[in-house]
């Protein structure tokens, strides 16, 4: 019946679409087509993420398709869905998603804008040459969509050459960067201003980024994040949301059979970060909600866990020795399990540190998931049932299937029994590979895509999310004054 609805309200945005102007997509495979004026939503799910970004286009009122974008010769050599977070600018400003003559990669893109850092440093003949950080986000981002709007309207001309294209992008956030509103103006601002040049169909470079970021779009709270229309004139616009990546990792479960309302913990691994939070699931008025409880995104990711081993082993062995571990790919997994890095050349002193470094990494990691724990038991949910049966958790991203993170969690498991008995521990949970996702990966793969997935959705279907500052802490349950329990002259 849901579905029904929203695609009777489709259908009416279609008709009767007040101040909106739709603007017919064209490429040069289809110059003149004719306008029907049939419209059919098209919803871009962006997962720019530290190492790689993924995207799914999806169709999600004629047909229901969605389409994992493969990027080609810029695509990781592992996966033509992987497009690393990179970006090649020449001594001209040239932007590009592949090698440039006389240019130079940047890596950390993404970095840069989660540390609020706006200067952007790059060694160029030896030289450090300043960016700024958003600026080369919005070029980076602006060629990715370009390449997504030419991918689809190419692809699938057969199928949608009739209709005219209502575009929407749909951009995630970490849950604890959701509750930062500078941040997410700068999020929506930069992807704005990536759609306006990608639009424009002119020449992407560093100067045009900085023309764009200077567009104005009209902002408007939302009841799921924060979003606005970008009017590229006679370009096609498009409309802009922000949500948070943990609505949009689940949403598959929330949709299916395994469906369980009630408290739920989400550990995603990604490269840099491991981001943490807790949420609680429910449906109201038939739609999905989501309130977050708490959110804690900290730089424990396998990226990082790996630069901590190699910085252990560098003093006692020279660089060309460690080979490939030091300048290791961020979008390929590392070294699973520790006994990689272990090579006949380290010391006993030198594998003991790299135990020891081991073990003080996972206690980090530790720390923050009980933190998120006792919270929880304390003030944010103590009544919940959970306590009682067992606490479900999602292990999602890129670094989900490491063994480092798998014992993590059975470690916690097992504290967990410990501490708060009656409950069996942790109970995971896996993101399956949905039926209707065109691409070709295997199950296990779909991981990296789930965000980019769930992003695919309309901002209607993914549902509501209540941020933690706006839910407030439960008292704990009042204990009865004890009666003074009677005593006869018997007792006495």
């Amino acid at each position: 019946m849901r579905r029904l609805i929203r695609s009777v309200t489709s259908w009416l945005r279609g008709s009767f679409r007040p101040n909106r102007r739709i603007v017919k997509e064209t490429t040069e495979s289809q110059p003149d087509a004719q306008r029907l004026g049939a419209i059919c939503d098209v919803v871009i799910g962006l997962d720019f993420g530290t190492s790689c970004t993924k995207i799914v286009v999806r169709t999600p009122y004629e047909r229901d398709r969605a389409f994992a974008v493969p990027f080609g010769p810029a695509s990781h050599p592992s996966s033509s869905y992987l497009l690393p977070s990179a970006i090649w600018i020449n001594d001209s400003g040239e932007a590009s998603l592949t090698s440039l003559r006389n240019g130079v990669c940047i890596r950390d893109v993404k970095h840069y804008l989660m540390q609020s850092k706006r200067d952007l440093v790059v060694t160029v003949d030896d030289e450090p040459v300043t960016l700024d950080s958003h600026t080369v986000a919005v070029a980076f981002l602006a060629l990715a969509l370009t390449h997504t709007r030419r991918w689809f309207l190419e692809a699938h001309k057969s199928s949608y050459a009739s209709f005219d294209l209502d575009w929407q992008v749909n951009i995630g956030l970490p849950s604890a960067d959701f509750a930062n509103q500078t941040l997410c103006d700068d999020y929506l601002r930069i992807v704005a201003a990536a759609w306006h040049l990608s639009a424009a169909g002119d020449k992407i470079d560093l100067a045009s980024a900085k023309r764009a970021m200077n567009i104005q779009i009209i902002r408007h709270n939302t009841e799921n994040g924060v979003g606005g229309l970008v009017d590229c004139g006679n370009r096609p616009s498009a409309e802009m949301k922000l949500i948070p990546e943990v609505a949009a990792e689940v949403v598959g479960y929330a949709r299916s059979h395994l469906r369980d309302e009630g408290l739920h913990i989400l550990m995603d691994i990604g490269a840099r970060t491991l981001d943490v939070c807790s949420f609680i699931l429910h449906e109201k008025d038939g739609d999905d909600c989501y309130e977050l409880l708490t959110t804690d995104v900290r730089e424990l990711g396998a990226m990082v866990l790996h630069q901590d081993r190699v910085e252990v082993i560098c003093p006692t062995v020279r660089e060309p020795a460690l080979g490939k571990l030091v300048h290791w790919d961020p979008v390929e997994p590392i070294p699973d399990p520790i006994e990689q890095y272990l090579s006949r050349e380290l010391e006993s002193e030198t594998r003991n540190r790299l135990r020891t470094s081991d073990l003080d990494y996972r206690k980090k990691c530790s720390q923050m998931v009980w933190q998120t724990l006792v919270d929880l038991k304390t003030r944010r949910d103590p009544r919940s049932t959970r306590w009682n049966e067992g606490m479900p958790v999602f292990l999602a991203g890129g670094a989900r299937n490491m063994e480092f993170y798998r014992k993590l969690a059975e470690v916690i498991s097992a504290e967990l029994r410990k501490m708060y008995p009656p409950c069996s521990g942790i109970d995971p949970l896996e993101l399956i590979k949905p039926a209707n996702l065109e691409a070709d990966i295997t199950d296990d793969g779909y991981h990296r895509l789930a965000v980019a997935w769930g992003l695919s959705y309309p901002e209607t279907d993914i549902g509501a999310v209540t941020r933690p500052s706006d839910i407030k802490d439960v008292p704990p349950r009042r204990r009865a004054k004890p009666e003074r329990p009677f005593v006869s002259k018997d007792m006495v």
